[in-house]
């Protein structure tokens, strides 16, 4: 018989990138959700969570670090729009091997049909080794939004990566 992820647990890592959450002058409310919705959609477990700064350098160094510590999805809150300051998407292409784009395509064109606005989304989404690294937004209704746009792929492709999937 055929051995799924969706039947084991995942490894989830919960990187919010905002230096006024990071300063405690924000609630991370998105973060708090999203590690919520981890547990409740997919029983997944989640062995890290951080709140940094938007600094590129800083949330590269923990982006590698949790990739090599096994993390088996890191999602990313926050730091993907236009302002200055918002570095995660650079950050992420420093860490990841190879582009997975689809994540990204999906989650855009799935949350447009309520806003216009998720077509300024500049998330990104990649691999590292065994770690998928995905942007979502800091808004907590709509990182909901997009997490939700990927139910259904995400255990698929976290089978494929782990080498659990077999072709027929």
């Amino acid at each position: 018989m055929k051995k799924q992820i969706k039947n084991s647990v995942w490894h989830v890592g919960v990187l919010t990138c905002s230096t006024l959450a990071s300063r405690g002058q924000k609630k991370d409310t998105a973060g708090e959700q999203l590690k919520a919705l981890c547990e409740k959609w997919w029983g997944a477990q989640v062995r890290a969570y951080r709140v940094l700064p938007d600094d590129q350098r800083i949330i590269a160094r923990c982006l590698k670090n949790w990739c090599e510590q096994g993390i088996d999805v890191i999602f990313t809150i926050g730091g993907i729009g236009y302002s200055s300051t918002d570095v995660t998407p650079e950050a992420t292409k420093e860490v990841i091997e190879k582009q997975a784009p689809g994540f990204s395509e999906m989650m855009r064109a799935s949350c447009a049909r309520k806003s216009l606005l998720s077509w300024l989304s500049r998330g990104v989404s990649g691999l590292r080794e065994k770690t998928l690294i995905i942007n979502l937004p800091g808004n907590p209704k709509t990182m909901r939004e997009n997490l939700n746009a990927l139910r259904k792929m995400l255990p698929l492709a976290l089978d494929i990566i782990s080498d659990h999937h077999k072709e027929v």
